[in-house]
């Protein structure tokens, strides 16, 4: 039976394996290390945008991952910690820095699709994902469907998300969020902006 629950801590780094798996980031990268330290860069890029996070559990295995930004609420404050662990210096500096710009550039075309709309939104899905191996068996559904209620308890009236050509995008589509904007920055990869009213 799936259960969801808040985020905690010692949950990192069976997040950060789940998205490298599912991004198949060591072969975008490379390798499994590279691959590896992305989705560190990544995992910490997301908890600094965020201020609600849950995952999903079947049978003691974590399956899934979904982080929220909230207007008006707090962000997360990052344990030492985890700090230590996800924002490292990597002996290969060069490397990492590339991946930093990377995700620097991400955000700027994602704040440029924002613009083109001129609206505001309650609140944001910041990261969602599930396991490959669990996914098409409704847990992303009920994930999704409790995030929803999350944000309406929270008084929000709509949210948004972005997404890319390198996710199964079509499942907002069947969730009746609207698209709103896109963006091909590669020949192979696009950025979605989607919206919702709640």
């Amino acid at each position: 039976m799936m259960q969801i629950r808040e985020f905690h801590w010692s949950d990192t780094p069976r997040i950060i394996e789940m998205i490298d798996h599912v991004w198949h980031l060591d072969q975008m990268f490379g390798n499994k290390t590279n691959g590896m330290i992305f989705s560190q860069e990544y995992f910490y890029d997301v908890l600094n945008h965020s201020t609600q996070v849950f995952v999903s559990f079947h049978e003691q295995e974590l399956t899934g991952f979904i982080a929220l930004n909230i207007q008006g609420h707090d962000y997360l404050t990052i344990p030492q910690q985890y700090q230590d662990m996800l924002d490292h210096q990597h002996s290969d500096f060069h490397k990492i820095n590339s991946y930093r710009q990377k995700i620097k550039k991400y955000h700027q075309d994602c704040s440029s699709l924002f613009q083109q709309i001129h609206q505001k939104y309650d609140a944001e899905i910041v990261l969602f994902i599930v396991d490959e191996k669990y996914q098409h068996q409704g847990i992303g559904t009920r994930m999704y469907t409790f995030s929803e209620d999350i944000l309406k308890e929270q008084g929000c009236q709509n949210y948004m998300l972005y997404t890319d050509s390198m996710c199964s995008f079509s499942f907002y589509d069947a969730h009746q969020m609207k698209l709103l904007a896109s963006y091909q920055k590669e020949k192979d990869f696009t950025i979605y902006l989607y919206g919702k009213e709640l």
